[in-house]
């Protein structure tokens, strides 16, 4: 189960780096790099008898709420995010 512990340890690290007064960028990435190992879990959601699984995706979805994310499922920005391209 190396994809659940990890994401159980970067929801906690993203969950603390909210916190920080400028933790939100590093806090941001670290949560897209993270829907990768979400959507390789989800898969076992319905399927897990401890509700372990069901449990992380609630603190995910916390997470996300924060974040401002608009779906866990993508990686798309918050609405709200300007995007910038530098030449």
């Amino acid at each position: 189960m190396d994809p659940f512990r990890r994401c159980v340890q970067d929801l906690e690290a993203v969950n603390r780096l909210l916190e920080l007064p400028h933790g939100q960028d590093i806090a941001f990435e670290m949560f897209r790099e993270l829907l990768p190992y979400l959507c390789e879990l989800s898969s076992l959601r319905d399927r897990d008898p401890s509700g372990a699984v069901a449990c992380l995706f609630e603190y995910a979805e916390s997470v996300r709420l924060r974040l401002g994310y608009s779906k866990l499922e993508t990686e798309a920005p918050p609405s709200g995010a300007q995007v910038s391209r530098v030449a």
